[in-house]
Formats: C-alpha cells, sequence, structure tokens
C-alpha cells in the first residue's frame, strides 16, 4: 500500500485509516509521523484502533497514573515538534500538585503533568518486532500527545492488563473529535541569539566525552519530563536533520535544523545556569541546566557572551 501524502486525503473510515496505519508502521514510522502523514491528528489515528489493539480509557486519568507504580520499570516520553525525551526509571510516588496537576517521581526521571489539560487515554497493544509494545498514551483537545508510558518489561504485562480492564471506558468508539491547536508562545527574539548549526551536536559531544551531568528538560505543553545524566552515545542521524542521544534507558531526538535561537540564563552567584533551545516559531523546545564545565559547554553551543 502507498502512504498518502499530505496533500492527499487521508483515509476517512477506520478500517482505511487501520491499514494505512499498519503499512506506516512497516515502512518504519512512528504513530505521530504516520498521523502526519495521513493527514490527521496523532489521537485520531490512535482512536482508529479502538476495539482491535488498543483500548479507550475511562477520563479518570489521575487515578490510572497513581497505580503507575504497579507496572515496574516502565519508560515515560514527552515530545513537542522539535524535542523528544524517553527516560526509564520505576515509579515511587505520584503526588498531586496545585490544581489539576501531579507529579510523578521515579528513580531516574521527574514527569509533571497538567492532567487538567489532558482530554483522551489509550491503552495500547501494539505489535513490534520483538514482541508487543504495552503502553498508556495521553493526548491534549488539539488532539496532541501530551505523555506516553511504554511497559519495559514482559514482567508488567499482567499489572498493565488489569489496569486496562479497570479503567476501560465503555464507549469504545473509533472517532475522536480535535478541537483547534492553542496558538503558539513567541519568546522576543531581543531575548534570543541564533543557534549556530552544529552548536547543539558540539555541546552534547563535550558533555559526553568530560562526564559533564546534563540534566534535560522537555515540555510537551501538557506536560514536562526532566531527568539528570551523564550522556554517553551521541550521534547525527544520517538521514534526517535529527541529533540523538542513545543510551541505555535514555533517549534524546532533536531536530536540529529547526532549533534556530537560544538563549543562555546564567546564576547570579555560581558558574552555572541553563540553556534553552528555541525552534523557528520561538517556542521552547529544549532546556539543560549545567552545573559543571558551565564554561566549555556554552562555549561549544557558541553561547560565549550572550
Amino acid at each position: 500500500m502507498t502512504l498518502a501524502t499530505d496533500s492527499e486525503q487521508a483515509p476517512q473510515d477506520e478500517p482505511g485509516r487501520l491499514a494505512a496505519w499498519a503499512a506506516a508502521r512497516a515502512a518504519g514510522l512512528n504513530n505521530r509521523a504516520a498521523a502526519a502523514t495521513l493527514g490527521v491528528t496523532e489521537v485520531e489515528l490512535v482512536a482508529s484502533g479502538c476495539g482491535s489493539f488498543v483500548t479507550r480509557l475511562r477520563p479518570d486519568c489521575s487515578a490510572l497514573l497513581a497505580r503507575l507504580p504497579e507496572l515496574g520499570e516502565i519508560k515515560c516520553i514527552v515530545r513537542n515538534p522539535w524535542a523528544v525525551l524517553e527516560r526509564a526509571g520505576v515509579v515511587h510516588s505520584v503526588q498531586p500538585g496545585t490544581s489539576d496537576r501531579l507529579l510523578i517521581q521515579a528513580d531516574r526521571f521527574e514527569a509533571d503533568c497538567q492532567v487538567g489539560l489532558w482530554r483522551a487515554g489509550f491503552a495500547l497493544e501494539e505489535a513490534g518486532a520483538h514482541g508487543s509494545k504495552l503502553s498508556f498514551q495521553f493526548f491534549t483537545a488539539d488532539g496532541t500527545s501530551a505523555a506516553k508510558f511504554f511497559l519495559r518489561h514482559a514482567g508488567g504485562s499482567d499489572a498493565f492488563r488489569a489496569l486496562v480492564q479497570a479503567f476501560a471506558d465503555p464507549d469504545q468508539a473509533a472517532a475522536q473529535t480535535v478541537a483547534p491547536a492553542r496558538p503558539t508562545a513567541y519568546m522576543p527574539l531581543e531575548r534570543l541569539v541564533a543557534a549556530h548549526y552544529g552548536g547543539l551536536l558540539g555541546f552534547l559531544q563535550t558533555a559526553s566525552r568530560a562526564g559533564y551531568p546534563l540534566h534535560l528538560l522537555v515540555r510537551s505543553g501538557a506536560a514536562s519530563l526532566t531527568t539528570t545524566k551523564v550522556i554517553e552515545r551521541v550521534k547525527r542521524s544520517d538521514q534526517v536533520a535529527w541529533v540523538n542521544v542513545l543510551d541505555d534507558g535514555l533517549d534524546l531526538h532533536l531536530h536540529e535544523k529547526k532549533l534556530r535561537y537560544l538563549r543562555l540564563s546564567r546564576d547570579a552567584d555560581a558558574n552555572a545556569g541553563w540553556l534553552h533551545w528555541f525552534s523557528e516559531r520561538r517556542a521552547v523546545a529544549l532546556s539543560v541546566r549545567v552545573g559543571d564545565g558551565w564554561t566549555e559547554l556554552t562555549r561549544a553551543a557558541a553561547a560565549i557572551g550572550v
């Protein structure tokens, strides 16, 4: 089957969409990329699998998230159009924050979930090359991903299926309505400088070679994921303009050519601070806090004197 282009009409019936989705997966596309190729939002694509390998969940996502510790090691994924952060860990605490927020604390990550903005949730059992991929995936009203939680080991599959049964929505409709996307918040240009091509890769490679720990933060608009680690494997993709960190238990994917601006925020009383990379739309894509190696790392990022 030939995949539809952005200009072609996407399949409107769920069986046709499922077939196109299967073809997209076979071509190596992830669900977000498949949805874009088919001209639908990711939540519409995922919902089309209800009754097959997808289960629609009841709206009470807070109660489900509170039971994440039952699953053992999981991988949390938070993304925006320009950055994807994936981090594995064992959840040990799920605490209410301010109104409509939950803080998920694991041994190797922390996720701040604005559950008041989450409008749809699904459990997926997707066939993969190494067995089924089990996940809980949550979306905002405009159909974009808020956060995803994947099982890391088969030992948690019984607990996963028990949660699916407990939180399954009686309505398993395969259609999903979406709202218009919210406008992007723009950072004033006078507070930003142009990010030099290669600076991001150089920053990550320098941190890796020197063994400097990085505190990484990626936001989706309805959740944020943070983790601290000495990164190890940094690689620019051979086929597309992405820079990747491919460590055991941590993946970071950055659309290098679309990260156009940089802002430095140095602590007033210390040789440490934050580096923020912004997209061509001047929306924050990636934030990294640096302590050790601030001068060397900012030089590598071509941010001296900002």
